[in-house]
């Protein structure tokens, strides 16, 4: 019976319904996003009720090196995926670069390094003034199927941090929960 209820199971709009819920709950913005054949890229967004200039937007692929739900992603990447994705990062976003393999080396060993940590937090960037708190969903399989990214201005998503990161990060278990994650992993 659980089977059935699983193949019946949309995890993206699980993972939407979650993000519609967290972006009514506190007023952030939130964004859904998945690796895809170019990168990390946003395919869901619900805006924030202030007004913020953000380059998260439906169809943004976002910078392994320069954004929270790139650096998410490039948490759980196999190492031979993640050199790709850096060389085509280079190519495609401003901000900070990695041109010498020395440089693309050190940052796929910190970047590794990072996965205990749950979330990955941005301040001002990719954005001057936005900051975002992005952190993994893992599907069935163990693998991260999904980001899910709050963003703001920047004031604002760090003066409320230590309370709201208790509240995501219980949201984001849930989620993964729902969509087939053993939740003694």
């Amino acid at each position: 019976l659980s089977v059935k209820a699983l193949n019946q199971l949309d995890p993206l709009e699980e993972a939407c319904k979650t993000a519609k819920r967290l972006n009514y709950e506190t007023s952030y913005g939130v964004a859904v996003s998945v690796w895809g054949s170019l990168g990390p890229t946003v395919i869901k967004t619900f805006e924030p009720k202030q007004s913020v200039y953000s380059q998260i937007r439906v169809g943004s692929v976002m910078s392994l090196v320069n954004s929270s739900i790139g650096q998410t992603f490039a948490k759980y990447l196999p190492v031979h995926i993640l050199k790709h994705a850096l060389d085509i990062d280079v190519l495609r976003h401003s901000g900070e670069k990695f041109t010498s393999v020395k440089e693309k080396n050190e940052f796929i060993q910190h970047i590794h390094q990072e996965k205990t940590a749950h979330f990955t937090l941005m301040v001002d960037r990719p954005s001057l003034g936005l900051s975002s708190l992005s952190n993994p969903i893992f599907s069935i399989s163990e693998e991260i199927q999904f980001v899910l990214t709050v963003f703001n201005k920047s004031e604002i998503l760090l003066h409320d941090r230590p309370e709201f990161e208790s509240y995501l990060l219980q949201q984001v278990k849930v989620l993964s929960e729902n969509i087939g994650l053993n939740a003694s992993i």
